[in-house]
């Protein structure tokens, strides 16, 4: 609105009349220039003050503020620039209703967190900026950027170009390995050394494949790329604990379908120096020729309670026919061949220990002093000892044997045993008992436990137990002759007549219910 004030066009004087002499300009000027600016100077808007709440909601209380409480200015609502909310409906209505948020505090205190829609302090959406030139210059930029790198990036090659590709890469990394490796194989030559690690898996595997290879390419027969029988037979000893030898025959026979069947004889027996009948077993493992699978195993050894069965316990026997007969381990011929040299590489580390004891706490066995030393009776692994044959026959009477009785020293007190009889004493012993546990999966593990006579009965369970300790700690000799020197000085200090050495024997409670009623 223009409010500078208007006045009316002027008339031009005559040409003659304004030759003549002008009046000052205030003269003039018309009497009351500034009342009549003001007759053209709108008056101001005044927005008329609207309720915000109209029917039956009464208006704000005009009342002033209470103490402590800020004067809000006027909500764009109470100025009439924005229309009233509308009032809630359904769930979200001001009506009574029960309680699903907890307890009234709880829900006054939410509500008490929720903005009022209509406050001036509640954000509000941002308009949408307004897009600049810069920013429309940098998105164009950046598309044209985005199109130059989607031409310059090649287009997808073909799946034979890419693998060639690799296969490439991957024969160059194949030939800087084998240079290496060659440079290693030309130091070792010239130097007349083997360093470690000089040849890895892979480049054995290669050397095998070309020499069949070649074998091939001169029309060689089948047989010609099979190794000898005993050159087998050295493989297969590779794969027994203890050093079991094998040996193996092979049979053809016919079923009654027609489909032809081979049956390997396997024989296992103890190695050079030991005698092979001292341990030996004999399996026979039927196959399928066609599906090269295993059929059936059958024992064909000897029996335990046969005199040819030397070596072959009752446990191990034991043992070998539940793998026979599960489901799980009856064709699986390689956990018995494992489980036979496991109980093998046990029982000559049982011989040895049975020896060492013989030799040291058994009198009148000077003769068994020129086999075995101490340390090799008391070394971890026996069955890797080399032993003359002199020393196998000296060890041989004990590869079997699962107890082992060893007296204690004591003072000799004459007890009678009957009035005017011969006179008895108690002798105290130590039964040493060794089993050898063997698992499902063929893994022997030796059990050793003793069993003291001749002493109180209530001091048995605590050498038995002193004795389980000392053996997962010292082992089995060295727990020995801590225990033996234990019983052989209490036995020294206190005698133990034979009537109460052994308060279990029957024959020994009944003398004495005769002596005391000859006494009464």
């Amino acid at each position: 609105m223009d409010t500078n004030p208007k006045f009316p066009p002027k008339r031009s004087a005559p040409a003659a009349a304004r030759t003549e002499a002008r009046a000052p300009l205030q003269s003039r000027q018309p009497s009351a220039p500034y009342v009549a600016a003001q007759d053209f100077i709108q008056p101001p808007v005044v927005p008329k003050l609207v309720s915000r709440f109209e029917g039956s909601t009464p208006a704000r209380d005009p009342s002033p503020p209470q103490r402590n409480q800020p004067n809000l200015p006027p909500t764009p609502v109470d100025l009439g620039w924005e229309d009233p909310p509308e009032r809630p409906r359904g769930l979200s209505s001001s009506s009574p209703r029960g309680s699903r948020s907890g307890s009234g505090r709880r829900r006054h205190r939410l509500g008490n967190d929720q903005a009022v829609p209509s406050s001036p302090l509640k954000p509000k959406d941002l308009p949408p900026a307004t897009e600049s030139l810069h920013d429309r210059e940098s998105e164009a930029d950046m598309a044209e950027e985005e199109v130059h790198v989607e031409h310059d990036l090649p287009q997808e090659e073909p799946t034979e170009l890419r693998y060639k590709r690799d296969e490439l890469r991957r024969l160059r990394e194949r030939l800087y390995a084998l240079k290496e490796s060659a440079t290693k194989l030309e130091g070792a030559v010239n130097d007349n050394a083997c360093p470690d690690n000089l040849l890895d898996d892979e480049v054995v595997s290669i050397t095998l494949m070309t020499r069949m290879k070649s074998r091939l390419s001169d029309n060689a027969s089948f047989k010609q790329l099979i190794v000898t029988d005993s050159e087998a037979n050295n493989y297969l000893d590779l794969f027994t604990p203890g050093g079991l030898h094998l040996a193996v025959e092979s049979s053809t026979e016919e079923k009654e379908e027609g489909h032809p069947r081979v049956v390997y004889h396997l024989t296992a027996s103890a190695p050079p120096p030991w005698p092979p009948s001292l341990f030996s077993s004999s399996l026979d493992v039927v196959t399928n020729a066609e599906t090269a699978t295993v059929e059936d195993i059958v024992w064909t050894g000897a029996l335990p309670d046969k005199s040819q069965a030397v070596g072959i316990t009752p446990e191990l026997f034991n043992w070998i026919n539940a793998c026979l007969s599960s489901d799980f381990q009856g064709c699986n011929v390689g956990i018995l061949l494992w489980g036979l040299g496991q109980y093998f590489d046990k029982a000559v580390q049982r011989a040895k220990a049975f020896w060492h004891l013989t030799v040291n706490y058994r009198p009148g066995n000077d003769l068994e002093h020129d086999g075995p030393t101490d340390n090799e009776a008391g070394m971890p692994e026996h069955g890797k000892e080399a032993l003359a044959e002199d020393q196998i026959l000296k060890l041989a009477r004990y590869l079997s044997k699962t107890q082992l009785t060893i007296d204690l020293p004591h003072k000799y007190v004459a007890t009678a045993v009957e009035d005017g009889g011969p006179t008895k004493t108690a002798q105290p012993k130590l039964m040493i008992i060794w089993n050898i546990d063997l698992s499902w999966t063929g893994v022997a593990k030796s059990s050793c436990d003793i069993v003291p006579s001749g002493i109180p009965d209530s001091a048995v369970p605590a050498v038995k137990e002193l004795f389980a300790r000392l053996v997962a700690i010292q082992g089995f000799q060295r727990s020995f002759d801590a225990v033996y020197e234990l019983l052989s000085r209490t036995n020294k200090k206190g005698v133990t007549p034979a009537a109460n050495a052994n308060e279990n024997d029957a024959a020994v409670r009944a003398r004495a219910r005769k002596r005391k009623k000859r006494i009464t």
